[in-house]
């Protein structure tokens, strides 16, 4: 599973990847700037995004709206964290796509219990995708042969 994370401070990215490494069977791709960023993600698919809220580029609300645009990306999972404790910001979050959210600092237990929550939710995503698209071609094949 890759978790990418963006966020304009490197010590908290340090620390996001330091966390995410206690995860079995999960990479971490990181970035200061979220438009090198959104360029990563028009080739990668992540399969969790953590996104800070206040950067100078982009901040996370309008880096989690290109990034639903993007084929496919509406169902995965996106973790926003921020120091900014307004009600507004977390409704404007969430209606812009942000599937979870936390305030910094960060209690680390809720951090790697949420991302384990949502990777576990991406990856039976992912099944049920993968086997309705089996099922689909099994039924092509089927009607052909017929």
């Amino acid at each position: 599973m890759r978790i990418l994370i963006i966020d304009d401070v490197q010590i908290n990215i340090t620390l996001l990847q330091h966390l995410i490494k206690k995860i079995p069977e999960c990479e971490s791709v990181a970035f200061t700037d979220p438009c090198m960023a959104m360029d990563w993600c028009k080739d990668n698919e992540p399969d969790l995004v953590v996104v800070d809220y206040m950067m100078l580029q982009m901040d996370g609300i309008e880096f989690t709206r290109q990034f639903r645009s993007f084929k496919n990306y509406e169902t995965i999972p996106v973790l926003m964290v921020t120091a900014n404790h307004e009600i507004s910001v977390r409704h404007d979050a969430l209606n812009s796509g942000v599937t979870d959210f936390l305030n910094k600092p960060l209690d680390n237990i809720e951090f790697m219990a949420r991302t384990k929550n949502m990777l576990e939710l991406r990856k039976i995503h992912k099944h049920i995708t993968e086997r309705s698209e089996g099922l689909a071609e099994g039924i092509r094949k089927a009607t052909f042969e017929i």
